[in-house]
């Protein structure tokens, strides 16, 4: 993992001189960053520079990165800083993601990018939007911005509505009657004895916690690994189309960005829906077709999906995992009396949400059986490429690399399919459950 030493003004190797640069450009490096390194060129535009710059972290060139930062951000204790942490960081990969001006006529432009880094031989990803300025006519780094960091605090924003929701609702009438009475009465609030006690809350809880177990492995256990089939089946086929290699990795991330965002789109009219049809024609009937629709969207979206044309589909699929999850909400509350209500619903889907923690677990070791054969051909292949020596053994083995990762990728929509039928243990637990649409609640 570790990079080359610094080298500002010295000689410069003539095997780091031939080797391919550093910022991922394709070229040599004595034919892209080294020049500027060297002071003779000047980057033309704002990317050039952001790459130069990132081969510079790479060589530790310290005075390259001071001379092209900005005046106007360039901290007087820059070099001090820099000269203390550039050895703490050992970079491998960059991803350009995108650029927004900074031609060679700009006076301004933005670079996004991914870098790839390693500390303590402990991998990290640095994800910045850059902004370049022109000063005195040449490209400088102005500064960074981590907006992730920033759109993470708008989203979490919303948690904090909770501590004001609490202060300002009240307990409901119905509550605190009932509480009161308990204590005439002897009623035990929220006790687990009582609801494990009497055999209808009992079959309540279980069948009910079946219901969680189904809906919580068919969106964590496989719908949320959607990104890793997007980002496999989007890196094959722009390799396919012969996009450059550097700019891959870029696309693919930004594909799997776009499927979550469809997924999460159709999540919430997902919920809606249910809630209406849930209201209108009763819960049972509306867990049934949900939760046969969750696994036929499932089965349709990992066995079909095949490119960028297909991310529609990661909608279907989030509508009908998450609609089960409004019926939650509505549902369990529904099958407990006020004494055991908060107990009951809570225990149905948090002991759900235990057990439903094997289904990662589970179709890692399904796919890891359903692949080993794609795993040897692979890693024969592997051995091959090492090993050969003519152009026709290298086609050979690339081939080869080419057909295990075909039936790996395979496998892997195979085991989700696979592991769908989850969602019958839903379908089959609903109709041990009583319908709840128009009845009182059990007190």
């Amino acid at each position: 993992m570790e990079n080359d030493l610094t080298d500002t003004d010295h000689h410069i190797p003539r095997e780091r001189e031939q080797s391919l640069c550093p910022c991922k450009s394709r070229q040599t490096y004595a034919m892209c960053c080294l020049p500027y390194h060297q002071g003779k060129a000047r980057p033309e535009t704002a990317e050039q520079l952001m790459r130069s710059r990132y081969s510079a972290y790479f060589f530790r060139n310290v005075d390259y990165l001071v001379e092209t930062t900005h005046p106007d951000t360039r901290e007087s204790g820059l070099r001090q800083s820099l000269e203390k942490t550039i050895h703490q960081a050992n970079w491998s990969y960059l991803t350009i993601l995108g650029v927004a001006q900074g031609g060679k006529e700009d006076k301004r432009g933005k670079v996004e990018f991914v870098a790839d880094y390693y500390v303590d031989d402990e991998p990290y990803e640095m994800h910045e939007v850059s902004r370049f300025k022109r000063f005195k006519g040449a490209w400088k780094y102005l500064d960074g911005s981590n907006f992730w960091k920033v759109m993470f605090v708008v989203g979490a924003l919303p948690a904090f509505l909770c501590v004001f929701l609490q202060i300002k609702l009240k307990e409901p009438e119905a509550w605190i009657k009932a509480k009161q009475e308990g204590k005439v009465t002897g009623v035990k609030f929220g006790s687990y004895k009582s609801l494990f006690s009497d055999p209808r809350w009992l079959r309540h809880s279980i069948f009910g916690m079946v219901l969680c177990v189904a809906g919580v492995i068919g969106i964590w256990g496989i719908g949320f690994f959607s990104p890793e089939l997007v980002r496999d089946v989007i890196k094959r086929n722009l390799a396919a189309d012969g996009v450059d290699p550097s700019q891959i990795d870029g696309y693919a991330k930004y594909w799997v960005s776009i499927n979550m965002i469809c997924q999460n789109a159709g999540a919430f009219f997902g919920m809606l829906t249910f809630s209406y049809f849930a209201q209108r024609f009763g819960r049972k009937i509306t867990f049934t077709f949900a939760f046969i629709a969750a696994m036929l969207a499932t089965i349709g979206y990992f066995q079909l999906f095949d490119g960028i044309g297909h991310i529609w589909m990661s909608s279907i699929m989030g509508f009908f995992h998450l609609a089960l999850f409004a019926g939650f909400a509505i549902y369990l509350p529904e099958l407990f009396p006020i004494s055991l209500r908060s107990t009951g619903t809570s225990f149905c889907y948090n002991a759900g949400r235990f057990i439903a923690a094997t289904g990662p677990i589970t179709l890692g070791k399904l796919q890891e059986y359903l692949a080993s054969e794609g795993n040897s051909i692979t890693s024969k292949a592997s051995e091959a490429m090492k090993l050969a020596t003519t152009q026709a053994e290298k086609t050979a083995a690339l081939a080869q690399q080419a057909l295990g990762n075909a039936m790996k990728l395979d496998a892997f929509r195979d085991a989700c399919a696979y592991m769908s039928v989850v969602f019958l243990l839903g379908l089959v637990a609903v109709w041990f459950l009583p319908e709840t649409k128009g009845k009182p609640l059990p007190e």
